[in-house]
């Protein structure tokens, strides 16, 4: 576990970006580890509630549905 943690903390392998209002993020999560830094609920305009949704995909459902249009696509059939 200590290395593990080790190459977590790695300044070279870490990717950081503020987020605005509107701004969404999609995450593989077979493939990134995520996190979020602590904030002030006092830093955005006074009225404005802090808004964080999550939601979960079937990776190979999507995928399925994803090879099913594009056959129908192929064969010039409507998608639905």
């Amino acid at each position: 576990m200590r290395e593990f943690e080790t190459e977590l903390e790695r300044e070279e392998g870490r990717f950081e970006l503020k987020l605005e209002k509107g701004d969404a993020v999609i995450f593989d999560n077979r493939r990134v580890l995520h996190a979020r830094r602590e904030f002030e609920e006092t830093e955005g305009k006074e009225g404005e509630e802090r808004w964080l949704k999550g939601c979960y995909v079937d990776g190979d459902a999507g995928w399925d549905r994803w090879r099913a249009l594009e056959e129908k696509r192929t064969r010039g059939e409507e998608l639905d």
